[in-house]
């Protein structure tokens, strides 16, 4: 018993010694400044202009890493290949299974149509240009059979089909990554406004409202507050 009671004498004395501690802090400056408010208001402003169409498009993760990784050549095959050999006596036959001759042509076809291309140009092309008409070799007028023409109607339609599809498919891929920006500008807002002013899911108090407390906290405990002067008149 008599232990008990010099416990709580202590606890009452460490108590007292906080409160006549707490009391002759000062209060120095607000903890929330003009342009912390402002900045809030700027955050809560900003979901409102960014977030009025709510989430545009749709999520489909597995389709847009296959996405991803078709912009960039496909799956990693010497990753593949490292991971799937057991030792280094298998590593030639794992690249031979996964090294074809179809994925090479993907891989290199570009490269190697654009030099065809450049080629053709200097062999055949170059001349089109005014300013190279007077190098034209064995120029004269010339039946074109309609075999030929029919050939020539084809490949240039083939090669318009090709352009209108490919101006299709990065419009397509334009709006994505439009949709793809807005929903990152309305999330960044969401984010800033949510740490600045709380949310309620989940549940997140804020760093102004937490400012705020401490402010009045700090007020309360100031020498000359309305507080401190009745704990010191009940002292």
């Amino acid at each position: 018993m008599g232990g008990l009671q010099r416990r709580s004498r202590c606890l009452a004395a460490f108590a007292f010694f906080c409160v006549l501690r707490a009391g002759s802090v000062q209060a120095t400056e607000d903890w929330i400044t003009d342009e912390d408010i402002e900045v809030a208001a700027a955050a809560k402003a900003a979901v409102v202009d960014y977030c009025q169409e709510g989430f545009q498009g749709e999520i489909d993760a597995e389709a847009s890493r296959k996405i991803l990784d078709d912009g960039v050549g496909g799956g990693n095959k010497m990753l593949d290949i490292l991971r799937g050999a057991e030792s280094n006596s298998e590593l030639a036959t794992k690249a031979a299974e996964e090294i074809t001759w179809d994925w090479l042509f993907f891989k290199v076809g570009a490269l190697v149509m654009s030099v065809l291309l450049l080629s053709l140009w200097f062999f055949c092309c170059w001349s089109c240009c005014p300013c190279c008409k007077c190098c034209r070799c064995g120029a004269r007028q010339r039946e074109t059979s309609m075999l030929i023409k029919i050939a020539m109607l084809v490949a240039g339609g083939a090669l318009t089909f090709g352009i209108i599809f490919s101006a299709s498919y990065a419009m397509a891929g334009y709006n994505s990554a439009v949709d793809g920006f807005n929903n990152m500008a309305c999330t960044s807002a969401k984010l800033l406004n949510g740490t600045l002013s709380g949310r309620t899911g989940p549940y997140f108090l804020g760093m102004m409202p937490i400012l705020e407390i401490f402010q009045e906290l700090e007020q309360q405990l100031d020498s000359n507050s309305e507080m401190m002067d009745q704990t010191r008149g009940l002292l």
